[in-house]
């Protein structure tokens, strides 16, 4: 038998139609920093379970999509009416935010554990948020590592466990390092406009959303440092960025 659940979160609501057992897993799928509530005629979005098929189907559009936790948090961070998203990870130090921007297996969760484990505090390992007046808001998932040889397990953190509290709120940008992971470190200084490519090339709206963008990005970057290049191993190249950081 088919229920609904109703999730609010970010200025987005999502309703999602599926059996009971599916459902109850919900909670840990959807984006942080919401609640579950009251269904409302016209959400903005709507996922049903195909229960012929096995995958999810989104509503308005018909689109099929195999993992709901991953389209969840799209769906906020495409449609969130105020907050703008950066594919990005993120850490507080000393009061302000450092963002690495990157595509998704860009290694940025292993970098952002090995700076955590360095002193600095967890704000998110996929999105960078930005509020309108530049500051960068808390997005905080769990923390996921892939399976490696190393790590067969892979391995799942919690926020709190990470330095993560629910009454940080958002803080200034300090820092922004576009960097990729090649074994060696080569990492250089970049322009503010360079920076706002960097950012602007990893936004989630980046296109529906632009100006809005824009505004928000350019208040963001003042008096922020910023590098780009090629990086190390994820602790070796932590250890150099503090450095770095504390400069």
């Amino acid at each position: 038998m088919s229920e609904s659940r109703s999730w609010r979160g970010w200025g987005v609501q999502i309703q999602v139609d599926g059996p009971a057992a599916l459902l109850e897993g919900l909670a840990y799928q959807v984006p942080p920093c919401g609640v579950f509530c009251h269904p409302v005629d016209s959400p903005t979005v709507r996922f049903e379970w195909d229960a012929l098929r096995h995958f999810w189907v989104r509503y308005p559009d018909e689109e099929c999509v195999l993992d709901l936790e991953s389209a969840l948090a799209l769906e906020v961070a495409t449609h969130s009416p105020q907050c703008l998203f950066v594919h990005a990870g993120t850490v507080r130090y000393r009061g302000r935010a450092l963002v690495i921007p990157g595509v998704s297996r860009a290694g940025k969760s292993t970098l952002v554990e090995a700076l955590v484990r360095r002193g600095t505090t967890y704000y998110s390992d996929e999105y960078a948020v930005f509020h309108p007046d530049g500051r960068v808001l808390p997005y905080p998932r769990k923390l996921s590592l892939r399976a490696t040889p190393e790590r067969p397990q892979g391995l799942s953190r919690q926020p709190e466990s990470l330095g993560w509290e629910p009454q940080m709120g958002p803080i200034p940008l300090g820092w922004i390092l576009d960097c990729r992971y090649t074994g060696r470190h080569d990492l250089q200084s970049i322009s503010p406009g360079e920076s706002l490519l960097s950012l602007f090339a990893n936004a989630v709206a980046a296109r529906s959303r632009a100006k809005a963008l824009f505004h928000s990005l350019s208040k963001a970057l003042d008096g922020v440092s910023a590098l780009r290049g090629v990086r190390a191993e994820a602790d070796d190249a932590a250890a150099w960025i503090m450095d770095w950081l504390k400069a």
